[in-house]
């Protein structure tokens, strides 16, 4: 069972509904997901196609998520580019700030895995300490968001609709509040 991204789970849907003989349970599911795209699709249509950076937050470090991540995935799902590109499989690397900011992402989003708390608190503290953050677009613009690591973790579920949504109010309708690196460290 492939739950590394959206498609990866129809997928498996797919292949499970041929296995056990539950081919139309599949297809309804497979239906509802086409549809659900294609109504996302028209809905950001036109709109600028903005570059992003998310980060995976662990309780003293974070990582930065590919499109090979599920996190990531919903980026590509989104119409989103993601910043953090590889020719390999992997899910998520670690680059030094410096080579993050060379990217100049338009949005900074921020999620966690295991132990969400203390990985959001670790944000606070490095976004709010560690200088080179001040010089990022994304930072100086009020364009770094915190995710719901519930929506945003490490394996696809079928609240992927309303992790595009919350996706779409960040990137495209400017509707979602903002994260405040310096309140939430005090």
């Amino acid at each position: 069972i492939d739950l590394q991204s959206v498609d990866g789970m129809y997928e498996s849907i797919e292949m499970l509904g041929k296995k056990y003989g539950a081919q139309e349970a599949a297809d309804e599911l497979i239906g509802e997901y086409e549809k659900t795209m294609e109504d996302f699709r028209k809905s950001v249509e036109g709109k600028d196609t903005p570059k992003v950076l998310m980060l995976m937050g662990l309780p003293g470090a974070y990582i930065e998520c590919t499109s090979n991540s599920y996190a990531g995935s919903l980026l590509d799902l989104a119409g989103a580019q993601n910043v953090v590109q590889v020719d390999t499989i992997e899910n998520f690397v670690s680059w030094n700030t410096e080579e993050l900011l060379a990217l100049d992402p338009d949005v900074i989003l921020l999620t966690a895995h295991g132990l969400p708390d203390q990985a959001m608190e670790m944000f606070a503290e490095e976004f709010t300490t560690n200088d080179i953050w001040k010089h990022f677009r994304a930072v100086s613009e009020n364009k770094v968001y915190q995710l719901d690591y519930q929506l945003f973790g490490m394996s696809c579920t079928f609240d992927w609709p309303e992790a595009l949504e919350v996706l779409k109010e960040i990137l495209y309708e400017g509707t979602y509040s903002a994260y405040d690196a310096e309140a939430a460290y005090e």
